[in-house]
């Protein structure tokens, strides 16, 4: 009997996997909950996808957030600006001398592989991000820096 239930399912593709760097870490400002990544496809080129973050204050019964939503790509390209601004790393008081570098370096390597590698290490780096309609603050994580070479010619 089971295989014949079985044998009328129709049959599912392959669920193919995105890398999130930033899964996890994206919370919003507002309630505080975790904003979880939600795909969209092209109807025209169903192999385009569009990657957003958005609030899930509806899960659990709270009264949702309003318009608390951000595209992954502009995510990825705030924080790149944030990692590339020397002067706004410079007046972050949460940064030491030795992190501030590391940062530094990292969008130097970053930059000169344009691969997807170097963007999935970005989410190593961030601890948290916490998004409002507003502000966006980036929370970097010290272990990670740590491990980060303060100069990027030495191994």
């Amino acid at each position: 009997v089971q295989s014949r239930i079985d044998a009328r399912r129709p049959a599912t593709g392959k669920r193919q996997s995105l890398d999130l760097p930033f899964k996890g870490k994206v919370f919003c400002g507002e309630c505080g909950r975790v904003m979880s990544p939600h795909v969209v496809h092209n109807r025209q080129n169903p192999h385009i996808r569009y990657v957003h973050y958005r609030c899930r204050s509806q899960a659990g019964g709270r009264p949702p957030c309003k318009g608390i939503s951000v595209p992954a790509e502009q995510l990825r390209i705030f924080i790149l600006g944030v990692m590339r601004d020397e002067d706004e790393l410079a007046h972050d008081a949460d940064l030491s001398p030795e992190a501030r570098q590391a940062l530094l370096s990292a969008v130097r390597l970053i930059d000169e592989f344009r691969a997807p590698d170097p963007y999935l290490a970005i989410g190593d780096i961030i601890e948290r991000i916490v998004f409002n309609q507003d502000t966006i603050r980036v929370v970097f994580s010290d272990p990670a820096l740590e491990d980060l070479p303060a100069n990027p010619d030495t191994p």
